[in-house]
């Protein structure tokens, strides 16, 4: 009944006849070769200087590196069996989750055979390449089952797979944007499982799982079409019983998808759940919107008018986002419009989603003109404010990104415009060369808006930052780590591809930082700070070449580019105190190394949590802390030795208390200490492999010096001084 009644009400729509069978794939593939080779042909121009530079360099200047590394790490994690989620190559040697990084797993699994074959640097080309040929072919399948006119469908291909928006994440370097050629092809098997054609529904939801691997602002742009999708066949068709078999369909893809995607969907829950770091407030969103005049400014890529464009542009968008590209182009714009305007039967679901994806776009409040309400008296609230608000969904962080969805439903739009021109009966009357040149110059008119200048390259092979001190590690088989000051975050990432070791540093989509950035011994190095005194009995620079030597450092790198004020001063301060005995193994233009070979006395690598205060010195010299309120939290990671013995003195704060020890939750003792009394103490711990936590507790209340001593202004609630703290082999 479903399908009956659509062929009734809109025939046109399903003339294209596509059955799940090998013969008829053939045919497919034969019918429409030349169109494949054309969008090829046609990209690899595009993103020139791209192929020039297959093997020697990557596209991109602002997150390429990352990618890259993206790329690297899955075909790591592949090769080695090793979690890809997860990663200790990267903030060694805690490491941490992936799962809410950028990571685009689906990328770096298609690129393990071109890695495998060319090369690390030949597959994110290649990789590049291919999405811009698969986002025109997907658009231009979607655009030949609405209008059966493979003309419109290439000019369709051309407005989706070359667009502005498209040029910009080639430009930025963000390949996991340029897989936006899964969301037509889903849109398609989505339409066709619908409307009679169960296996589709199937297919789409496969490919809803990939792009669910690819990026998640396109899963969630996903899952909005195929609302917008429901809703709109619920409201042509009304009739409840084909309506409800729309949203079961609808349902049905879904949970094939969740099931599917589980391996990955429940532990991103979980972690989301305990830690909500993928969450962002209002003012990211806010940030990360498309202007309203951005959608109509000309692209900024162009080489006759791109500067001028991007003048404007700057004046849009702040100057520290990477996004906010909008534009659609007049020429797609006037075919939509005669699109709309001509069959609005056919147009009606197009026209819904790019007015979908247009208002979203705009974020959570309208911005003009590089305005935005927002942070006006008269903030005007847009869709994207309560689109947020939907599970899951405020972990979007770019609204400007919608444009894509838009761009693909004006595509599709342009397509049913330029259908309905060529069969007027002016045009078909036209000799058969008229007729031909109509859709060349239309595809010409394109090209020439969409065009872009060379894109600029980062180069991989002889890069002006790289040292060859990396080739020097990578032809080294041992798995050790090295400890770079400062952190160079991307570049860190990069050079990690060239030499293979662990590495402190790095970064991820949702920043964080290090762990230990604030330890004892190790943290001033991840911080590039000056090092400092801490309530160990030993805090010598051989203490801290011990600790990392414990840790499995077998270097210390120290960037000369790439620092700023605060990281140089930091760096040489680090270099004078800790290393001013020690001869670099290694140093030129680019970094000094320090190889870490002090012999280890056996001590714990240990460090105050951050349930202490900051370290203190008394009038004698004596380095202390104070545990925060009632209880402090030793993280301790065995050298070698596993049975050890803690020794520390303690005062307890204004009264006798008594001091609770456990270590990894298993009770140590009770110690009643009197006043103002420094007392010395040794506990026997047997620690585990990894790390251990020690836990001091008050069980008396803790009481502020303001409230117990009238010193004024202190208001902090002590309970214990810890000082001349080690933790040695017994």
């Amino acid at each position: 009944m479903f399908t009956r009644s659509y062929k009734k009400e809109a025939p046109r729509l399903t003339r294209s006849k596509a059955r799940l069978n090998l013969s008829s794939i053939g045919a497919v593939l034969r019918r429409h070769s030349l169109v494949v080779l054309c969008y090829s042909l046609l990209a690899i121009a595009f993103t020139w200087p791209t192929v020039a530079n297959l093997q020697s360099a990557i596209t991109g200047i602002i997150d390429d590196r990352e990618y890259l590394w993206n790329i690297w790490w899955v075909g790591t994690s592949v090769s080695r069996g090793a979690p890809m989620f997860y990663t200790t190559y990267i903030f060694y040697p805690v490491g941490l989750s992936l799962y809410f990084h950028t990571l685009d797993p689906l990328n770096g699994v298609l690129a393990i055979p071109f890695q495998m074959l060319f090369g690390l640097t030949a597959a994110y080309n290649i990789m590049n390449i291919l999405w811009f040929i698969l986002a025109a072919v997907g658009a231009y399948a979607l655009a030949q089952y609405v209008t059966a006119n493979r003309a419109a469908s290439f000019i369709a291909g051309l407005i989706y797979g070359f667009s502005p928006y498209m040029a910009f994440h080639l430009w930025a370097g963000q390949i996991a944007s340029l897989s936006a050629g899964l969301m037509p092809l889903y849109l398609l098997a989505l339409l066709l499982g619908l409307r009679g054609r169960w296996p589709f529904l199937l297919l789409a939801s496969v490919l809803l799982t990939m792009i669910g691997h690819s990026d998640w602002h396109y899963l969630a742009f996903s899952v909005t079409i195929t609302g917008l999708v429901a809703v709109y066949e619920s409201f042509r068709l009304r009739r409840p019983q084909v309506i409800l078999a729309v949203f079961a369909k609808c349902a049905g893809v879904g949970a094939l998808f969740l099931a599917l995607f589980s391996p990955v969907l429940i532990p991103m829950i979980a972690e989301y759940t305990n830690n909500p770091s993928a969450e962002r407030p209002i003012e990211h969103s806010v940030a990360h919107s498309a202007d309203l005049l951005a959608f109509w400014l000309p692209s900024i890529f162009h080489p006759l008018w791109g500067d001028w464009a991007q003048s404007i542009f700057n004046q849009l968008v702040p100057d520290t986002i990477v996004g906010g590209i909008a534009t659609l182009g007049y020429v797609a714009l006037i075919l939509g419009l005669i699109g709309v305007l001509r069959e609005w039967r056919r147009s009606g679901l197009f026209l819904l989603i790019f007015v979908a994806g247009f208002l979203l776009a705009l974020g959570p409040y309208l911005q003009v003109d590089g305005v935005n309400s927002f942070d006006t008296d008269l903030p005007i609230p847009m869709p994207f404010l309560f689109f947020r608000m939907l599970p899951f969904m405020e972990i979007n962080r770019f609204p400007s990104r919608f444009v894509v969805v838009a761009m693909l439903a004006l595509a599709t739009l342009a397509a049913i415009g330029f259908d309905w021109i060529s069969r007027q009966p002016r045009v078909i009357r036209l000799p058969s060369g008229g007729r031909a040149a109509l859709p060349a110059l239309m595809a010409a008119l394109v090209l020439f808006e969409f065009w872009p200048r060379p894109f600029p390259m980062d180069p991989t092979v002889n890069a002006p930052d790289v040292s060859p001190f990396y080739r020097q590690m990578a032809a080294d088989q041992e798995d050790y780590a090295i400890l770079e000051v400062p952190n160079l975050k991307q570049d860190a990432m990069f050079y990690q591809t060239i030499h293979g070791k662990r590495i402190f540093g790095g970064r991820i989509s949702r920043e964080k930082g290090h762990i230990w950035r604030h330890d004892r011994l190790i943290g001033a190095l991840i911080d590039s700070s000056p090092p400092w005194k801490d309530i160990g009995v030993d805090e010598s620079p051989s203490a801290a070449r011990a600790a990392l030597a414990c840790q499995g450092v077998r270097y210390v790198l120290f960037y000369k580019h790439g620092a700023d004020s605060r990281e140089s001063a930091g760096s040489a301060a680090l270099q004078s105190t800790l290393f001013a005995d020690v001869a670099p193994v290694y140093d030129d233009d680019l970094l000094r190394a320090y190889e870490v070979t002090a012999t280890t006395t056996g001590e714990a690598f240990w460090t105050p949590a951050r349930d202490w205060h900051e370290p203190e010195v008394s009038p004698s010299g004596t380095v202390f802390r104070w545990i925060d309120s009632d209880t402090g939290t030793l993280r301790v990671y065995p050298c070698g030795a596993t049975d050890v013995m803690l020794r520390f003195n303690v005062t307890p704060f204004f009264q006798a208390r008594t001091l609770q020890v456990s270590l990894n939750g298993t009770d140590l003792g009770s110690f009643a200490l009197p006043k103002d009394m420094l007392t010395s103490l040794e506990i026997a711990l047997t620690l585990q492999p990894g790390e251990n936590q020690v836990v001091f507790h008050s069980s008396e209340p803790p009481i502020s010096p303001e409230d117990a001593l009238g010193s004024v202004g202190d208001k902090r609630p002590l309970s214990f001084q810890f000082s001349y703290l080690s933790i040695m082999p017994r």
